[in-house]
C-alpha cells in the first residue's frame, strides 16, 4: 500500500504512462519478431 500511495503522490499519470510504455515495448518487440520471421520465410 505504501508503494501505491507514494506513486500517487509522485504524479497521477506516472502509473498509466509506465503501463503504456511497457505495452508499447512488448507490442513493438512482438511486431519486430513477426517482421523478422516473414523476411526469413
Amino acid at each position: 500500500m505504501f508503494f501505491l500511495q507514494k506513486t500517487s503522490q509522485d504524479g497521477p499519470a506516472v502509473g498509466p504512462w509506465l503501463l503504456a510504455l511497457f505495452i508499447f515495448v512488448v507490442c513493438g518487440s512482438a511486431v519486430f519478431q513477426i517482421i523478422q520471421s516473414i523476411r526469413m520465410a
